[in-house]
């Protein structure tokens, strides 16, 4: 008599005893299967407790609501690094502007105030400087120590004033002498640039923080031009001070700032897809583990595995 086991993926079938090739009792299927499996599972070839749709997780409202994040979040890092490209031309534009103006021949002030566009237009003007009205700005850096501005009205013949920045003086004693920041008498002819109005607080001491022709009208309580005058050359030269150097033109950080946010977006387009796929992996590898412990085609059952006992097939006499 001869008993014949026969594995399969989930089950195990007991075929026997026989007594001949023309005696072969009815194969029995039995009900013992490795590791719990469904039957539609291993007719699909999926492992047991997978139904293959390991991404079906994106559907669900957790991870729909991420998808609608994750796409704002692109569309607002790449608006941001075109804003900033965007902000870059215009610093461009407006420092090649301003290279024109400092390049060109100076013009009378009064001419160059009319104008659209009298911000760092190079300019001359004749008049007469009001010593008994002058302003000190408050401690700044200038080539590198602290140093203060002094500001003069000029008073042309056609009776209007210009704020005039003549220069500076070292900081840090406690009281400046009047000789020592007083400018020429009688008439005296000026050129620079007129520089727009710095804006902020220009604090309550005696020296202003932001120099600006409207707070030297209230602080002197005269009528002044719309813009000052950065003063370059004087004639005459008596009791001129250091001067400043032209404007630095500076483009900003924005360029920096837009390669910056750029970066920020490819790593969210490259990091989701990823964080989908691991996620999907992991999902995947425990539905998998369900399975696991089944025997597969050709190997034996494990310890565990204890297949029922084989019926013996009846032999009806012939």
């Amino acid at each position: 008599m001869e008993w014949r086991w026969v594995w399969g993926p989930t089950s195990t079938r007991v075929i026997g005893p026989t007594d001949g090739p023309d005696r072969q009792g009815p194969a029995r299927r039995s009900d013992r299967t490795w590791g719990g499996g469904a039957e539609s599972s291993s007719a699909a070839g999926l492992p047991a407790g997978q139904d293959g749709d390991v991404y079906g997780f994106l559907r669900s409202p957790k991870w729909l609501l991420g998808h609608v994040l994750v796409a704002t979040v692109v569309v607002t890092f790449t608006a941001a690094g075109f804003w900033q490209l965007d902000r870059l031309d215009q610093a461009r534009e407006r420092n090649a502007a301003i290279a024109e103006s400092m390049a060109a021949e100076p013009a009378p002030v009064d001419e160059a105030l009319g104008s659209q566009r009298p911000d760092y237009r190079r300019v001359h003007a004749t008049g007469e400087f009001d010593a008994e009205h002058q302003l000190l700005s408050a401690p700044r850096s200038v080539d590198g120590q602290p140093a203060q501005h002094v500001l003069t009205p000029l008073h042309r013949a056609d009776g209007e004033t210009v704020l005039v920045d003549r220069g500076w003086i070292p900081y840090g004693r406690e009281e400046v002498a009047d000789e020592e920041i007083a400018p020429p008498s009688g008439e005296v002819t000026v050129t620079g640039l007129l520089l727009p109005p710095e804006e902020g607080d220009p604090g309550e001491g005696e020296a202003t923080t932001t120099i600006a022709p409207g707070v030297a009208e209230e602080r002197l309580g005269l009528d002044l031009a719309s813009r000052h005058l950065q003063l370059q050359t004087q004639d005459p030269s008596e009791q001129a001070l250091p001067t400043h150097a032209d404007p630095t033109l500076d483009e900003g950080n924005h360029f920096s700032y837009a390669v910056q946010w750029f970066i920020f977006t490819i790593v969210v387009l490259v990091g989701y897809p990823i964080l989908i796929w691991r996620t999907g992996r992991d999902r995947g590898a425990e539905a998998g583990g369900d399975g696991e412990g089944a025997p597969q085609p050709g190997e034996e059952p494990g310890p565990g595995a204890t297949p029922e006992p084989p019926v013996p097939s009846r032999n009806v006499p012939s």
